[in-house]
């Protein structure tokens, strides 16, 4: 209809502006006070031409908050469960991998730990942009932790660390961030149905240190019966390994 044309045309219009202006105040360059300078000169531009019927216009208004923030901070994501089939394909290459257990029982990072809410709805921050919620961190957590339902099964946790904290290093062209961690919250190491012998035996030498050698590791299985893994501790004789896949 003549009316859906004219709201794609303000849409494109509304967007191509926000990329030209954002960039110009500096958004994209992990600078906070850019960010609030940027959000102040524009709000009166914002909430003219940004409204409730653009959803759209929503979509890039929270995308340009996570890229921000994306500059800024880093995210470690953890799960609650350990034995979930599409995780294992996902994040371990197939089960090539391997999963690390923590325990943040005694550790000071227990109250930092977010849980992630899964919703069919984003984060609402239109018709109106209010600038006291979007600089509070509360308005960044609220996007930062609302995921679509479908991912609901990974049963996510996260924390939030600054990059300025971290260490950084180039791996394969790309930027990690690394931080050091109490040693004391690894519990186990659990070793995929894949992982290579390789890999284990350079994990088991790293943990054989004095301060490491109370982690314990556990081998995964595929159930011979049911879709589902096994997890046994390691064997240490090659019968030992027969039995275990056979049980």
């Amino acid at each position: 209809s003549e009316k859906w044309v004219k709201d794609q045309l303000k849409i494109k219009s509304v967007r191509n502006e926000l990329r030209i202006r954002l960039k110009k105040d500096g958004f994209y360059n992990g600078n906070k006070n850019q960010f609030i300078k940027f959000i102040k000169e524009n709000e009166n531009w914002l909430n003219e031409y940004i409204s409730e019927s653009y959803s759209q216009a929503q979509i890039w208004i929270c995308k340009g908050l996570s890229d921000f923030y994306n500059d800024s901070f880093g995210v470690f994501c953890l799960s609650k469960k350990k034995d979930n089939l599409l995780m294992w394909a996902h994040y371990s290459s197939n089960h090539e991998g391997l999963v690390i257990e923590f325990d943040f029982s005694n550790d000071p990072n227990l109250n930092v730990i977010n849980e992630v809410q899964y919703s069919d709805h984003r984060v609402k921050i239109l018709p109106s942009i209010d600038q006291k919620k979007i600089i509070n961190n509360n308005k960044f957590a609220e996007i930062a932790l609302r995921k679509s339902k479908e991912w609901s099964y990974e049963e996510e946790w996260r924390i939030f660390y600054e990059l300025k904290e971290l260490q950084k290093v180039v791996l394969e062209g790309k930027n990690i961030y690394l931080k050091d961690i109490n040693t004391e919250i690894i519990k186990k190491i659990y070793f995929g149905v894949s992982c290579s012998e390789n890999l284990k035996k350079k994990i088991r030498e790293i943990i054989s240190k004095p301060n490491l050698n109370h982690i314990s590791t556990e081998q995964v299985y595929l159930d011979h019966y049911d879709f589902k893994l096994r997890f046994e501790s390691e064997f240490k004789t090659e019968e030992e390994k027969v039995f275990i896949e056979m049980k």
